[in-house]
């Protein structure tokens, strides 16, 4: 046997108030963000698996030698099959129109990559970087003499699962990975000649550190043929960082130092290159040479915009 449900007024007030709540709380479910929100005006609508950031100061000299490219304005898809492409470079300093022979040199191959006939990396690196030499060594003075011109170059091609770099001077590439650094490239200097003299015992180590002439330039563009160009690759990681940077950087800061400071903003690597530069900036007593510093991530987060 069943009993009719006979409820109070109050109570159907009650039942009221809680069915309109329960309604409020479904309409608003399917509103609920379903991941982390974007900041406005700070991520772009396209993805891609890698990006770039640079920063350039002049230091404590008269002029601005160096000269960082990116891929600015490449249509996406283009930048997705060829890969990304940066090129680092430092003139010449105390030579004539250092700041023309490092905007010269990035140029071509920046120019060139995106806009010729698709090669293999290496034959890229080597091609264009003879034809740079071959143009910064015929630059002439308004009165037709030789400039006498030239520039460091570094350059990191991401492309796919590989990292192809070159490098031709003293300006460097690093690799960050898993919270460690590594140095890539070799420094083309008479210190590099004078090390082979100390491994084959010609000569002691003590003599070749204290050496004047250990950081001149055994190779650089512009020569009219260059000396030493190392073309590598190696595959790459998710999360790699690779730094490339002027001698700037690295005449104030140490490689321990570059450490911590990658250590600190790897989360935020479009902070990097103020970072490391706001770093080396802190150490008033040096006279600061022009410092460029230029990364490459290797993320399949959102482009920075």
């Amino acid at each position: 046997m069943s009993f009719p449900l006979s409820l109070h007024s109050s109570q159907w007030l009650w039942l009221s108030i809680i069915a309109y709540l329960l309604a409020l709380i479904c309409a608003a479910i399917p509103l609920l963000p379903l991941g982390r929100k974007r900041r406005p005006g700070r991520l772009s609508h396209s993805t891609f698996p890698a990006s770039a950031y640079s920063k350039s100061v002049i230091g404590s000299r008269d002029y601005q030698q160096d000269y960082v490219r990116l891929p600015r304005n490449v249509q996406p898809e283009l930048l997705a099959s060829r890969g990304l492409l940066c090129v680092l470079c430092d003139g010449m300093g105390g030579m004539d129109s250092g700041e023309v022979a490092s905007r010269m040199c990035a140029d071509v191959l920046m120019d060139a990559y995106y806009s010729e006939e698709a090669v293999a990396p290496d034959r890229f690196f080597r091609t264009k970087a003879a034809q740079a030499d071959r143009q910064i060594a015929a630059l002439r003075s308004k009165d037709g003499h030789p400039l006498r011109t030239g520039t460091t170059m570094v350059s990191v091609l991401l492309q796919g699962n590989t990292v192809y770099y070159a490098s031709a001077g003293d300006s460097r590439i690093y690799l960050y990975r898993q919270k460690k650094l590594r140095q890539l490239t070799r420094d083309h200097n008479y210190l590099l000649q004078l090390m082979q003299q100390v491994d084959s015992g010609a000569l002691t180590l003590d003599a070749a550190l204290s050496n004047p002439k250990r950081e001149a330039l055994i190779s650089y563009v512009g020569k009219g043929s260059i000396d030493l160009l190392d073309v590598e690759s190696l595959p790459a990681m998710p999360g790699d960082i690779l730094l490339l940077c002027s001698d700037g950087l690295t005449k104030a800061l140490t490689d321990e130092e570059i450490l911590c400071t990658l250590n600190e903003g790897s989360a935020k690597p479009y902070l990097l290159p103020d970072a490391l530069i706001a770093q080396a900036l802190r150490k008033r007593w040096i006279c600061h040479d022009n410092i460029t510093v230029a990364v490459v991530c290797n993320s399949p987060r959102t482009m920075m915009e």
